[in-house]
């Protein structure tokens, strides 16, 4: 999803984008990821692919070691190698032991699920083998893909008000950040032009839960739809989430010129209007 915001923004720059078919970059296969980067010999390498199913994470820890952090590990090598630059996007799930409210750049990512684990190897693997030639984004609740590709929250409750339902359940005692994918493709591209460095959140600004997100979906749209808090637990997941990962992002805020995500509201708005 990311990838294809990321590739249509980057069209209109001064770049040769090389687009990896699966059948080449295959997470599966470290060492074909490592050669794949060595023959071609890109000077930027923009590491968006991950396996994200987090309860797939858990229930299959070696899945998720071998795709998000062999694979990071072997791609980072490679870039070191051939002196490529390299971003990554990360996720808020590297957060959570602790039970803080949010979680800033200056925390230490503690994470409680196996794909949090797995994201966190692969940012120090990235640490460790190009020290000083990386950029890594941790991102929150990712929205985009529109009608034809989004799968996840959004997508699903539009969905279900498309299919009639009359009324909606919707988590509210889980707090995270919304990250319009639009908006971080649009950083990523803006980020690469002048090499930026380190580790960065990119999310909007305003904790929100689920149930927040669900209700102002049904009154955006100004629908007599029923939105009914219910807690977690109501629906058993094989992988432990934290009980926040709202993300504040002191970096960006120092980056007077770089895009930035508005409030969640305005840029959930916004997105609503791809479905319809």
């Amino acid at each position: 999803m990311l990838g294809r915001y990321v590739k249509n923004k980057m069209a209109d720059k001064e770049y040769e984008i090389i687009s990896a078919e699966r059948s080449f970059f295959d997470l599966n296969k470290p060492d074909q990821l490592y050669k794949y980067i060595i023959q071609t010999s890109p000077d930027i390498i923009l590491h968006l692919a991950a396996e994200t199913e987090v309860d797939l994470c858990e229930r299959e820890p070696q899945l998720a070691l071998t795709r998000n952090y062999r694979s990071t590990e072997a791609i980072a090598k490679a870039s070191s190698e051939i002196g490529a630059y390299m971003v990554y996007v990360s996720t808020s799930n590297v957060y959570g032991h602790e039970g803080r409210l949010s979680y800033n750049e200056l925390d230490v990512p503690f994470p409680i699920n196996y794909y949090g684990k797995s994201k966190l190897l692969g940012e120090e693997a990235i640490k460790y083998n190009l020290p000083d030639n990386y950029l890594i984004i941790r991102a929150g609740w990712m929205i985009g893909g529109g009608v034809d590709f989004d799968h996840k929250f959004v997508g699903k409750i539009i969905a279900q008000i498309k299919q009639g339902a009359e009324s909606l359940q919707a988590v509210d005692d889980k707090i995270g950040s919304i990250t319009p994918a639009n908006k971080l493709a649009e950083f990523i591209c803006w980020a690469v032009k002048d090499g930026l460095g380190g580790t960065l959140h990119f999310a909007c600004e305003g904790a929100v839960t689920r149930y927040d997100i669900a209700r102002f979906i049904v009154k955006s749209l100004g629908l007599n739809v029923s939105v009914l808090p219910v807690q977690s637990s109501k629906f058993p997941l094989s992988a432990p989430r934290p009980n926040s990962e709202y993300l504040e992002c002191l970096g960006l805020k120092s980056l007077n010129d770089s895009p930035k995500p508005l409030f969640w509201e305005s840029e959930l708005e916004e997105y609503i209007k791809n479905f319809f």
